[in-house]
Formats: structure tokens, C-alpha cells, sequence
């Protein structure tokens, strides 16, 4: 994907990347990072740590939760310049144990209306795109 600007309305992933280490500390705790985002999608990366992790050597249920929040907000950035988006709700699926780090969170819009958004969010271990571990639907306030 390409790292410039995303629209008129869009932020550059920069501009994602410090406002979310700004204003989201949880994705800088699980130190989430922002690989790409275009219109498309945004591209999460967890990485290999032992803050992320539950015992018995599995990625912890909120990690994931706020993997897929997270995106959803860096993508109401990239396409709306939305800085007060906010979630209005979030589910997530648990479909196998994490037990490989790192993952990737790949958020897609589903839908951008004038003030709501949903966006859908597939986690997977680096490496393994197909074999799901997580699936999140959300929806965003967007606009005012």
C-alpha cells in the first residue's frame, strides 16, 4: 500500500502513526504497529512480547479487541480525518487460540456513511493469512 496522503479529508499515515501514539496508550503498551493503510484497509502488526500474552502462552483476548479498535480508528483517520471518531460498538469472534506471535490485524471499511462507519477486522498470524484467529465487526461514529 502506499504511505501518502489518503484524500482531501485523510490523514498521511504519519499523522495516523503519531496521533495514535498520542492519544491511543494501549496500542503503544501492546506496541501495535501501523504497517500500511490506504482506502482499502489498515494493517496492524502485534509483535513478539510478553505483554500481549496470557498464561499459558496465548495472545490475551483484549490485545486482540484493541488490535481491531484500533485499526478502525487509524482508518476513520485515513478516510475521514475523524480525530473524535468514536466506537460505538465492537465484536470479536475468538476463532483459535493465538499461540504464534506475531499477528497482523487487516481492518476493511465495510461501510462509511455520513456519520457512521462500520469496518471489519480479520486477525492472523504473520505468515498464515488464511488461517483466522479472531474476526471483529465494528461501528464508528464518524461524523457529527
Amino acid at each position: 500500500m502506499i504511505e501518502t496522503n489518503i484524500g482531501a479529508s485523510g490523514w498521511p499515515i504519519q499523522k495516523i502513526r503519531h496521533e495514535i501514539a498520542q492519544n491511543l496508550p494501549v496500542a503503544g503498551i501492546f506496541g501495535f504497529e501501523i504497517v500500511d493503510i490506504d482506502r482499502d484497509g489498515c494493517t496492524i502488526l502485534i509483535p513478539e512480547s510478553s505483554s500481549v500474552l496470557r498464561p499459558g502462552g496465548t495472545v490475551a483476548g483484549p490485545v486482540l479487541f484493541a488490535a481491531a479498535d484500533v485499526g478502525c480508528y487509524a482508518l476513520a483517520l485515513a478516510v475521514r480525518g475523524a480525530s473524535t471518531a468514536a466506537t460505538v460498538d465492537l465484536i470479536v469472534h475468538f476463532l483459535r487460540p493465538a499461540d504464534q506471535l506475531p499477528l497482523v490485524a487487516r481492518t476493511s471499511p465495510i461501510r462509511f456513511g455520513r456519520r457512521m462507519a462500520t469496518f471489519e477486522t480479520v486477525v492472523t498470524a504473520q505468515g498464515s493469512p488464511k488461517r483466522q484467529l479472531a474476526r471483529a465487526t465494528a461501528t464508528w461514529m464518524v461524523g457529527t
